[in-house]
C-alpha cells in the first residue's frame, strides 16, 4: 500500500520532503501501458525553483521479450522517462529530477534514464510546460509483450526545496 505525506503547513525543517513512498510490489504483464502507481501533486507545491525527485526500482525476466517503463509528469504523454528494458539484466534502478525552471510552469530535466541519472547523454534536456499552480499527476507506468510481468517493486516521490 502507497504512503502519502501529507504536506506540512507553513516553513518546513527540512529542504527535502517525502511526498509518497511504496515498497509493495506492482506488477503488470499488459501488452497495454498500465499505471502502476499515481502520485496527485497538490496545486501550488512545486515552487519556481523546487524540484520533484522520483526514484523507482524494477525487476522483470532476463529475456529478449520488449518490456517498457514510464513516467508521466502532468497531462503529457511519457515526459521525461521511456524506457524499453530488455535482455540486460534482472532488475532496473531509476532517479529522475524534474526541475522548476524559475518558474511554476516551466521545468526541464535530464533527457532519459536510458543512459544513467549521473552519465552523459546525447539529447538535448528534456522540458515542458505543466503549470504546477493547480494539481498535477504522476504517473508511474509500465508495458509488457502481454507475456512477462513488469514489475515495479519501490518507488519514492520527493520534493526538494529550491533557494
Amino acid at each position: 500500500m502507497a504512503i502519502v505525506y501529507p504536506l506540512i503547513a507553513g516553513t518546513p525543517d527540512s529542504s527535502l520532503i517525502v511526498l509518497a513512498a511504496n515498497n509493495e510490489q506492482l506488477s503488470t504483464t499488459s501488452a497495454s501501458a498500465a499505471t502502476l502507481a499515481t502520485y496527485t501533486l497538490p496545486g501550488g507545491t512545486l515552487g519556481p525553483n523546487d524540484s520533484i525527485r522520483i526514484t523507482t526500482l524494477w525487476t522483470f525476466l532476463n529475456n529478449a521479450n520488449a518490456k517498457s517503463a514510464y513516467i508521466n509528469w502532468g497531462l503529457t504523454t511519457n515526459f521525461i522517462l521511456n524506457e524499453t528494458l530488455v535482455s540486460a539484466g534482472l532488475s532496473f534502478q531509476t532517479m529522475q529530477i524534474i526541475r522548476a525552471n524559475n518558474s511554476t510552469s516551466s521545468q526541464k530535466a535530464f533527457s532519459s534514464f536510458r543512459e544513467g541519472v549521473f552519465e552523459k547523454a546525447n539529447a538535448a534536456l528534456e522540458t515542458d510546460t505543466v503549470d504546477t499552480t493547480v494539481d498535477q499527476d504522476i504517473l508511474i507506468r509500465a508495458l509488457s509483450d502481454g507475456a512477462d510481468a513488469v514489475n515495479l517493486e519501490s518507488y519514492i516521490i520527493e520534493l526538494i526545496r529550491g533557494s
